[in-house]
């Protein structure tokens, strides 16, 4: 039951830093969008100007990429709290083989070009 229950906040909080910095790189595109108005970057000759809009623009894009990653991997460990946490709790006790059986298992598999996890159980 516990891995369910840990899963389930773990991935909570990865989808909640990764909104968070999703709406943090909004507020820098907001920034550039301010920065830029008027500026006219011309390759041969960057003014200071332009060196911040780059670097606010670098920035924006590490964080958004940041909270992408951050919001996926915390919506898979979300899913995967969901589904483990009712199968552990309808399971029973695993010294009976009918009811081991149905006690949820995570298992790794790994072949060429391919490696993940497959999670088995009954309902």
């Amino acid at each position: 039951m516990w891995p369910g229950a840990v899963a389930l906040g773990v991935g909570a909080v990865g989808v909640g830093i990764g909104v968070g910095l999703l709406v943090a790189a909004s507020g820098k595109n907001s920034d550039a969008e301010t920065q830029g108005k008027g500026l006219n970057c011309d390759p041969a000759s960057l003014s200071q100007a332009c060196s911040d809009l780059q670097s606010t623009l670098d920035s924006k894009a590490s964080i958004g990429n940041g909270g992408i990653a951050a919001l996926t991997i915390g919506a898979a460990v979300l899913a995967f709290g969901a589904i483990y946490l009712p199968l552990s709790l309808t399971s029973g006790k695993a010294n009976d083989p009918k009811k081991a059986a149905l006690i949820p298992r995570v298992v790794p598999v790994v072949s060429k070009g391919f490696g993940g996890f497959v999670m088995q159980g009954q309902f």
